[in-house]
């Protein structure tokens, strides 16, 4: 598994009006993908649930989980 940096577009999944180009860093090994704060208040995007995580450290957390389109070249 690595690590590497692409660029993508986030498309608010039911405002397609509202997006933002970002280079992300990508993890093969992740499931789920993290965006900044401010980038999720920009876009406006809304948490649908919170989702109960154990980080490596043992810390536990909790993320609010929401949708986003991606789009990578031409598919999203």
């Amino acid at each position: 598994m690595g690590a590497f940096r692409v660029p993508v577009t986030l498309i608010h999944p039911e405002h397609r009006d509202r997006s933002v180009r970002l280079d992300l860093l990508v993890d093969t090994g992740a499931l789920y993908t993290l965006l900044p704060a401010e980038v999720v208040a920009g876009l406006e995007l809304r948490a649908v649930e919170d989702w109960q995580a154990q980080l490596a450290s043992g810390e536990r957390v909790v993320y609010p989980l929401g949708e986003v389109r991606v789009r990578l070249g031409t598919r999203e």
